[in-house]
């Protein structure tokens, strides 16, 4: 299995009998089929059902073969391998997404063992990813790959209603959270003492100044600015509110209470002399 094209492009890992292939891209096909052959060989391969494959069938029955030659670009590699994955559906491919480990089904055992890997690395090792992750995402090259990425990305309407689903969800966890840290003893105590200075209240008294000038301004403007249409409108929306017969009743309602409050209190002052 080997190849003499050292462009860049896609190309296909394929066992002849049986028909089943490996899709990928490289930007220098030759050299990456020697790195294939080589893991193979040493049955290192990351690829488990390829490796398998190799290790069950005999190496001739595979084929390396160059798909298509593509610019080399990143984002143009990706997106023709992408196309040749979606077309052709390989078998031994474990990512449906070219480029990305998103969607590979990990058993229980692996998992395991990444979170053991994750849990035992250390400040160091931590640290320095940081850094590298930050240096790389610093080149305006890879800034404008990422925003290429995003803006090509679809979603489907199942994959929308989940992320607005968790996006609502954790506004009103986040709203929540804030309310119950905003009505703490200590918030509320520290909110007290901060409006209780001098400096704050003055400010509080020249907003709520200001506040009522702007205000009563803008019911000036609104009404030197109506219409006579706009007051007619208004006239008989009034008018429609008081002929109902719920308005009518709360307006009867709220002048006897206002009445017997009158009769309550004269009785209060004649029986206090």
């Amino acid at each position: 299995m080997k190849t003499d094209c050292d462009g860049s492009g896609v190309y296909a890992i394929m066992h002849i009998p049986s028909g089943k292939s490996y899709i990928g891209s490289a930007k220098n096909l030759k050299m990456r089929c020697q790195d294939h052959v080589k893991l193979l060989r040493a049955g290192t391969h990351h690829n488990r059902h390829l490796q398998n494959s190799w290790n069950k069938h005999d190496e001739v029955e595979f084929r390396f073969d160059v798909l298509e030659l593509v610019e080399l670009t990143a984002s143009s590699l990706v997106s023709a391998e992408q196309r040749y994955i979606d077309m052709l559906k390989p078998c031994f491919n474990i990512a449906p997404k070219a480029g990305t480990t998103l969607g590979i089904k990990r058993s229980e055992e692996t998992r395991a063992k990444l979170r053991i890997y994750q849990r035992n690395r250390s400040p160091a090792h931590i640290e320095n990813n940081k850094k590298h992750l930050a240096a790389v995402h610093a080149s305006t090259e890879v800034r404008q790959k990422i925003s290429e990425t995003a803006r090509n990305r679809t979603y489907s309407l199942e994959t929308r209603a989940k992320l607005a689903h968790a996006g609502s969800r954790r506004n009103r966890d986040l709203l929540e959270k804030m309310w119950r840290a905003g009505k703490s003893p200590e918030a509320m105590e520290k909110k007290r003492v901060a409006m209780a200075t001098p400096e704050v209240k003055e400010k509080m008294r020249q907003s709520q100044r200001n506040r009522g000038l702007e205000t009563r301004a803008n019911f000036l403007n609104a009404a030197k600015n109506k219409t006579a249409e706009h007051r007619d409108k208004i006239r008989q929306s009034i008018l429609a509110v008081w002929s109902r017969a719920e308005f009518k009743e709360k307006m009867r309602e709220a002048y006897a209470l206002r009445e017997e409050r009158k009769r309550q209190k004269k009785l209060n002052a004649q029986s206090a002399c």
